[in-house]
């Protein structure tokens, strides 16, 4: 959020996703707003109707806040909509409410989201840097060993000095002459991969660009079962079938 003004270009979605409730993402999103804009945001519900997005994406292009976030995600995040915004390099055309036309607006908003154990749709894990909090404990949500216990309310406190310091690491990366670090492009989102992972990799940080689903081992559902097919087809046939001979050798007896 403190380096998005810099930015020409995309921005991914940041996915803080949990092993179990009460582990503490809705508050770590929370307290990015707080230092970032002074204040946390308000939880939106998360529409996974295609058309009901593209309806609350065109109401938030208007509105243009810094960030939005999509609180407690049921099921699988990811939607054509949504992808379409996170790839935004600039302007995006919306429908409008009640109209047959389409509204050009600019897209800088900044999107969060969090859930337990989040499934993403394909191609949004594509566009998703993911962090992953799994507590030991049975209910995370009783621990009190914080070391600020009111986490809030001591950012608010301190936020100048927060605010500082996240634009000291950026300008300290910049003018030690903007070194790489390692960190490669990210299609789609090359002005921020260009700037934020090495700065934060500069002051002492990890590679955010880690934190990608694609970079975890995990593989998706959609080429997981892409790669069965392509695999085992050759048990069923070794001379070729249309579709519709593999569909009456897999489901005999019209099942399908």
């Amino acid at each position: 959020l403190l380096a998005r003004p810099a930015l020409l270009g995309a921005c991914p979605l940041f996915v803080f996703d949990s092993s179990t409730r009460g582990a503490g993402k809705t508050l770590q999103v929370d307290a990015v707003a707080a230092v970032c804009t002074g204040r946390t945001l308000p939880p939106m519900t998360y529409p996974h109707e295609d058309e009901e997005m593209e309806k609350i994406l065109g109401g938030i292009a208007i509105a243009a806040p810094q960030a939005v976030k999509w609180d407690n995600v049921l099921g699988r995040l990811g939607c054509a909509a949504l992808n379409g915004v996170l790839t935004a390099r600039d302007n995006r055309g919306f429908r409008v409410l009640g109209k047959s036309e389409v509204r050009e607006l600019q897209w800088k908003t900044v999107m969060f989201a969090t859930g337990n154990n989040v499934e993403l749709q394909a191609d949004t894990g594509r566009r998703a840097v993911v962090a992953r909090l799994e507590s030991e404990l049975e209910n995370p949500e009783d621990r009190s060993d914080f070391a600020h216990p009111v986490l809030l309310e001591w950012i608010q406190s301190e936020r100048p000095r927060l605010v500082r310091a996240g634009l000291t690491v950026l300008r300290a990366w910049v003018v030690a002459g903007r070194p790489a670090l390692g960190c490669r492009p990210w299609g789609s989102f090359e002005a921020w991969s260009q700037l934020v992972p090495p700065a934060i990799l500069y002051a002492g940080g990890a590679n955010v660009l880690e934190c990608r689903p694609s970079q975890t081992g995990e593989e998706e559902p959609e080429k997981a079962a892409m790669a069965v097919v392509l695999t085992e087809l050759r048990r069923l046939t070794e001379s070729g079938l249309t579709s519709k001979g593999i569909l009456d050798l897999l489901y005999p007896g019209g099942r399908v």
